[in-house]
């Protein structure tokens, strides 16, 4: 029972991970087919505004909640109910307010990155939208 649960701990904690990898590299998912129709600049202008009033706001919520839940399980030493489960739950709980810290950290980066390319570039109309890749730059 061991050997299963510490698969489904793996995977959460590598897809909380990726998840900040995924937006600073631009590989998550959107629906391009009506993204890459518009010019740079709306494609610039959307993702400013999806990040400002979607992805923030979402990250503060669960960062908000995720914090005293992880401090909760500690505190009573939570372990795993499955018999002869993992113990110190506490530790794939706290995978999820580090993942969301990633994930908001690679928010900033990617909106100071749009930030510039809107209000502090003269060539965007011919440029495409900076993704943080080295082949950006």
């Amino acid at each position: 029972m061991q050997f299963e649960e510490l698969q489904w701990h793996i995977y959460a904690t590598g897809f909380l991970l990726g998840l900040s990898y995924a937006l600073q590299t631009d590989s998550h998912i959107r629906v391009d087919v009506l993204h890459e129709r518009w010019p740079p600049r709306i494609q610039a202008w959307i993702e400013l505004y999806g990040i400002l009033l979607m992805l923030l706001p979402f990250i503060a919520l669960v960062l908000a909640f995720g914090i005293p839940f992880v401090r909760s399980s500690y505190a009573a030493s939570e372990i795993s109910q499955a018999p002869g489960g993992l113990p110190l739950r506490w530790l794939i709980k706290a995978m999820l307010p580090l993942g969301f810290v990633l994930l908001l950290l690679a928010a900033l980066s990617r909106f100071s990155r749009i930030w510039v390319f809107l209000f502090f570039r003269s060539d965007t109309t011919s440029g495409r939208l900076p993704t943080g890749n080295a082949h950006d730059r």
